[in-house]
């Protein structure tokens, strides 16, 4: 996850300097609201804070982050704040990125107090409009798919002046009038759209400003300059606040490890998306929870909780965020849970004497929870006396005096999402929890400052699995948190519950953009809504992508990050008409697209710095097998992708430091299109290789430096279908769900390997992985 820019409290190591994250940047109190955009609507300050509906947050913005809008039902509702509505001398300031144009699409309508409004329409002409006369940029001004800044100033002496890019591009020196007066209508301050069902802005916004004042030349150019403030990520320390140590720290980082112990929880009906910090868990309100061993490091009567939780509806009931042991059986209560209630945060439990009263008993917080906002909660349980803070402020509705004989745990589960025991369920939450801290001691004040004002660490994944939810519509694959929009990279997508064929998509050759493990089709781009965008944190699906195709249905996708956009080698190439190539060096993984102009021998660049042991080609403008050429399997260094064939040695092209070489006309003549993926082991983070079966259900070790999150084998002597293991689908030993790259067929169980902290070991006898003697290769990564 690329570093966020949310808050204003400054960590050490952050740039006291930057002023990106502060309302008043220019520190003369002209700064009235600052929208980030970075994962919610939330206003820098706290007190002017929008509700988002139908908006992506988690996209690539100008600055980090920003938030996509769909031209329709997008809108982010900004209540009847009457300070960002003003009647002159006042400022507005944003970066967009249009998604093309249309008639009327309302960016800005700030209408609680005075007219305040902003559109976007064809032809790239931006309008602005206070006193009911609109002032126009000229045709062209606003350019589609690319980010610009736009600052409008109003004076009550200069009239208006509308900048784009820091050039002022149409000034209108007699609009100096008031700006018409709503303030009667009691009308709604929307981003985005004109109400959420007309004039909707298709495109990206972000760090949306208000001033109270008309800016000068000057302050507009330092606005267009602004750029991310550089902190000091906490997120990767265990131990933090400083001087305290976590029992329990739940990431959420596509899965509930625990990063300070072992106390790993066990999802059920879990789905990861982009979170407050990467990626935060997402429950469903109706079976999903996350289960935790009753382990006794829970066992106590001081201990703190804190974690951020997201719901687009917080008017939930008894909705349970953590459950502390808490049963009811026959009338007997003990332990505590937390969760929402009504908009509101409270807990209750069993207080069985004492000032608390008898039996069961809820506390309920003062602090409204606005939907679609992130929110901390810090709860700190210090014998019989609890507290809690709200976003770094105690709420005093949670204080409460418990009873001398209260029970802090009545023994039995403790979950995430919901209250579970003997009696049951009760309680799914509906929303998102991240970033979920559980210490053994009471927390100061401090401490909680820390906690809140936490930042997260870098994403420098170069591969990753993740799994999803089709939903049979636009679909944002946010929780792969890799930067596959600046980075690029190859996307391999396929069904988990269904046999629909395999998706494979590249930024090189561009999104929509198909081929298919397990056919020879050509490469598809003709079909639209398949994967349709690569984006900072993911990618976004349409219907028509098989793995997003019916809703409800579990699906996979395995990503590598490439280099960057892709560079044209047609110079340094031989015997083609155009090359291009996009290269991890680092990561030991490249792309490469050509088309040949000749049955002499075709020379491509891959672009690593050692030679490729695997370069799986596949031709693109015509039907053709996928070759898997490979320099470790001795004698064999050709296998089918799209075939369970054994390997042979035919056709092999020569592969080097600097290139990979194809024989004359072989595998495709003069005038085909190809793909190449390439890859060598890099030490620690992946490893190419062969083992040989040994027969037995205690097969062979297979070294490989680090514990794998993604195997694939297949036998190279024999014929057998591809196998690919990895540690989303199957989250222990034994790693049992497998995919097969040339069948359609949906996932299947099979007990074959097991992870261990060095190497992977086959545990079957099965002639796919482990005949007697028989000679396979394998793929892993980190």
């Amino acid at each position: 996850m690329s570093i966020n820019k949310k808050f204003l409290n400054i960590s050490a190591g952050a740039s006291a300097a930057c002023t990106t994250d502060s309302t008043d940047p220019f520190g003369d109190s002209s700064g009235v609201a600052l929208y980030n955009l970075d994962y919610d609507a939330s206003e820098a300050s706290g007190y002017y804070d929008g509700e988002p509906s139908n908006v992506e947050f988690g996209v690539g913005g100008q600055i980090n982050y920003g938030a996509r809008f769909n031209g329709s039902t997008s809108i982010i509702n900004l209540s009847t704040y009457s300070a960002i509505s003003q009647q002159n001398n006042f400022s507005l300031s944003f970066w967009l990125k249009p998604n093309g144009f249309v008639a009327y699409s309302a960016i800005v309508k700030f209408y609680s107090n005075y007219r305040n409004y902003v559109e976007v329409g064809l032809n790239g002409i931006l309008g602005f409009n206070a006193t009911g006369s609109q002032v126009n940029t000229p045709s062209g001004s606003i350019t589609d798919g690319v980010w610009q800044h736009v600052a409008i100033t109003k004076s009550s002496t200069d009239g208006t002046v509308i900048y784009v890019n820091n050039v002022a591009v149409v000034t209108s020196s007699s609009d100096t009038g008031n700006a018409s007066d709503f303030s009667s209508n009691n009308y709604i301050n929307y981003l985005g759209g004109w109400d959420g069902s007309v004039y909707g802005f298709p495109g990206d916004l972000d760090q949306v400003r208000v001033f109270s004042k008309a800016l000068n030349q000057t302050e507009v150019g330092k606005l267009y300059a602004e750029t991310a403030c550089v902190y000091t990520s906490t997120t990767d320390i265990v131990n933090y606040p400083t001087g305290t140590t976590p029992v329990a720290y739940y990431k959420m980082d596509n899965s509930s490890e625990d990063y300070a112990g072992t106390n790993d929880g066990s999802d059920s009906n879990i789905e990861y998306r982009f979170g407050r910090f990467g990626q935060a868990a997402v429950f469903n309100g109706s079976s999903s929870y996350i289960n935790i061993d009753n382990s006794t490091v829970f066992d106590l009567t001081t201990y703190s909780v804190s974690f951020w939780i997201y719901s687009s509806d917080y008017n939930q009931s008894a909705a349970t965020v953590y459950n502390g042991g808490i049963d009811v059986s026959g009338g007997s209560w003990g332990g505590l849970a937390f969760g929402v209630n009504s908009n509101k945060f409270y807990y209750y439990g069993g207080d069985v004497a004492g000032a608390g009263g008898s039996g069961f008993f809820t506390q309920t917080g003062v602090t409204n929870l606005t939907n679609g906002q992130w929110v901390n909660v810090v709860m700190i349980v210090n014998g019989t006396s609890i507290t809690g803070y709200i976003n770094g402020t105690q709420d005093t509705g949670l204080s409460r005096t418990l009873g001398a004989n209260i029970v802090y745990r009545g023994q039995h589960k403790n979950t995430i999402g919901v209250r579970t025991g003997s009696f049951g369920s009760f309680g799914y939450f509906n929303g998102s929890i991240d970033q979920f801290r559980f210490y053994n001691t009471a927390l100061s004040s401090a401490d909680v400052t820390d906690l809140y004002n936490e930042k997260p660490e870098v994403d420098t994944s170069n591969f990753k699995a993740v799994l999803y939810e089709a939903n049979a519509s636009t679909n944002f694959i946010s929780n792969v948190g890799m930067d596959l929009e600046t980075n690029g990279g190859l996307v391999w997508l396929k069904s988990r519950d269904n046999a629909y064929n395999y998706g494979l998509f590249d930024s090189v050759r561009g999104a929509n953009n198909l081929l298919q493990s397990n056919t020879t089709a050509a490469n598809n781009g003709s079909v639209t809504n398949t994967l349709n965008s690569f984006e900072k944190t993911g990618f976004f699906l349409g219907a028509n992508e098989n793995s997003n195709y019916l809703n409800n249905t579990s699906s996979v996708a395995w990503n590598w990050k490439a280099g960057g956009d892709a560079i044209d080698i047609t110079s340094s190439s031989s015997n083609v008409s155009v090359s291009s190539l996009s290269a991890n060096a680092v990561a030991g993984f490249s792309i490469a697209t050509y088309t040949t102009n000749s049955n002499s021998p075709v020379v491509i660049p891959h672009g690593l710095d050692s030679t490729p042991e695997v370069a799986l080609v596949k031709r693109t403008d015509s039907n053709s097998d996928w070759f898997l050429f490979n320099t470790v399997v001795s004698g064999k260094g050709r296998g089918f992708f799209n075939s369970n064939s054994a390997f042979d040695n035919a056709g092999l092209p020569t592969l080097d430091g600097t290139n990979i070489t194809f024989q004359a006309g072989d595998p495709f003549s003069s005038g085909s299109s190809a793909v190449v993926y390439f890859w060598h082991s890099v030490a620690g983070y992946s490893k190419i290789g062969t083992y040989t079966g040994n027969g037995s259900a205690t097969g062979p070790i297979v070294q490989t430096g680090f514990e794998p999150s993604w195997v694939m084998i297949k036998r190279t002597d024999s014929s057998a279908n591809w196998r690919i293991l990895d540690n989303k689908r199957s989250t222990t030993n034994p790693r049992n769900k497998e995919l097969y790259p040339n069948l359609s067929n949906a996932e299947g169980s099979f007990n074959a390997v097991d992870f261990s902290s060095n190497s992977f070991q086959v545990i079957n006898t099965d002639g796919s992985y482990n005949a007697s003697s028989g000679n396979y290769i394998y793929m892993a990564f980190k």
